[in-house]
């Protein structure tokens, strides 16, 4: 077996948390703070900001699927996307 490379990250020299969910990519930037999202079936496509370290919260805890709902926990909050 090999490693294939699927896409680049979204944010240079990012280290993060990836959540795969359906056909979605979460990413969650430990070094920025910043959450981003993109189409798994699509992995030319852009990738998509949908929150920030102020307004998501910091330090992720943890990610985990419940019941099919993708849940990031951070210190300050749950969120599902």
């Amino acid at each position: 077996q090999s490693w294939t490379f699927i896409s680049d990250g979204p944010i240079s020299g990012g280290i993060g948390v990836l959540i795969i969910h359906d056909d979605t990519i979460i990413f969650k930037s430990n070094s920025g703070g910043d959450y981003y999202c993109k189409s798994l079936n699509d992995l030319t496509s852009d990738w998509n900001l949908f929150g920030t370290n102020e307004d998501l919260g910091t330090h992720l805890i943890e990610n985990k699927i419940i019941d099919d709902t993708p849940l990031i926990f951070t210190t300050t909050q749950i969120m599902s996307f």
